[in-house]
């Protein structure tokens, strides 16, 4: 796959970005909760969450409140690359 107009292709990119949200399906990797149990959760307001349209988002705040600061360190794997 050859770059246009000297764009770097995703893959190669250099920079990462801290995430600021996780899907309903990683908190529940990351905190080892069953994905049932985290919708469960979602549904009872005890994980406050964003939607946006039929999505689900949970702020990585969350992670902190529940699990304490030192958690925040299990969400650096899923930083993503920028674009």
């Amino acid at each position: 796959m050859t770059p246009h107009l000297g764009m770097t292709p995703h893959y190669e990119s250099p920079n990462r970005v801290k995430r600021v949200s996780l899907t309903p399906a990683e908190f529940a990797q990351v905190t080892g909760m069953k994905v049932k149990a985290v919708r469960v959760a979602i549904h009872n307001d005890e994980i406050k969450v964003t939607r946006l349209g039929n999505r689900l988002y949970i702020p990585v705040t969350e992670v902190k409140r529940l699990f304490g600061a030192e958690a925040l360190e299990l969400i650096a794997p899923l930083a993503v690359d920028a674009a």
